[in-house]
């Protein structure tokens, strides 16, 4: 069964971030033993800045660019 973590970040020196989200997941023999592991890296980068963008367009207003009315009374 393979092992879900939480998603994770590289930063490069040229500022630039990449997001991942991390598998692992064990490899088996014919007899159910364990004889290694395998990592999937999947790169989530663009998701996570989707994210971000719609959140700011859920709590800003267009024009000012100041937080929401609504929003403003939840904080």
């Amino acid at each position: 069964m393979p092992s879900q973590f939480s998603t994770s970040f590289f930063s490069k020196q040229d500022g630039h971030t990449t997001y991942i989200e991390p598998n692992a997941a064990p490899i088996r023999d014919p007899e159910g033993h364990t004889s290694g592991i395998v990592f999937v890296f999947h790169d989530v980068s663009q998701t996570h800045e989707l994210t971000q963008q719609l959140s700011h367009q859920a709590t800003h207003d267009v024009l000012t660019g100041l937080f929401n009315r609504r929003d403003s009374k939840s904080r």
